[in-house]
């Protein structure tokens, strides 16, 4: 009898927190993401998709995993690399600020990271840099494409995407390449988790009841 109880006991807690979450998720569903555009000789375009009040925290671009390998910042007048242009602020997000690399630093890496304050949901930033390459003198078009893109949120949560072949207009430009949109997880698939919670409980319960 004492081990019933205790069944019936874990299963109605189970079943008052999958509800509490159904009525909680079923108000609307939480996205987290971002939408960003580049084009192949540099620059870049990114918003802030995310709802619930989640900001955008940073930025990294990772140029090593695109379909050229030897891409690299060209910002600063150093070898390797030809005309570079500096990181630029063209556009912060209303309200909030944008902390660009260093120009120097970044020069000829393959890595960089963008930081952001106060990027709201619907805000977004556009931002200027140069790309140049070691070894494929007709750089360009397609040879962009897989490039990375990690994005870190407020929430803590981590989303990396890649550019594909898919033109995007972010603010007043025009990107050729772009990462693609997350599609927010519907309060239905919660609710079949719950119902999964409640099945297991119940499972549990008469398990407990048979050995009782």
């Amino acid at each position: 009898m004492k081990s019933n109880r205790w069944a019936i006991r874990r299963l109605l807690q189970g079943t008052a927190v999958a509800t509490l979450l159904s009525w909680t998720l079923q108000a609307g569903a939480l996205t987290v993401g971002f939408t960003a555009g580049m084009h192949s000789g540099g620059g870049l375009g990114i918003q802030n998709t995310s709802t619930g009040g989640v900001q955008l925290s940073s930025l990294l671009i990772d140029l090593s995993t695109n379909n050229q390998g030897d891409t690299f910042f060209d910002t600063f007048p150093t070898a390797p690399g030809t005309s570079p242009t500096a990181w630029g602020l063209v556009h912060a997000p209303a309200g909030g600020s944008v902390t660009l690399p260093d120009s120097a630093s970044t020069d000829g890496q393959q890595q960089a990271g963008i930081f952001f304050s106060g990027f709201d949901s619907g805000e977004y930033a556009e931002i200027v840099f140069d790309l140049d390459y070691l070894a494929n003198p007709d750089f360009g078009g397609g040879d962009i494409v897989n490039t990375t893109l990690r994005a870190v949120f407020s929430n803590g949560l981590v989303l990396a995407q890649k550019l594909v072949a898919n033109p995007v207009t972010i603010g007043g430009a025009t990107y050729s390449y772009s990462t693609v949109t997350p599609v927010p997880l519907p309060a239905a698939v919660w609710l079949f988790g719950s119902g999964l919670l409640g099945m297991l409980g119940m499972r549990r319960f008469r398990s407990q009841g048979g050995d009782a």
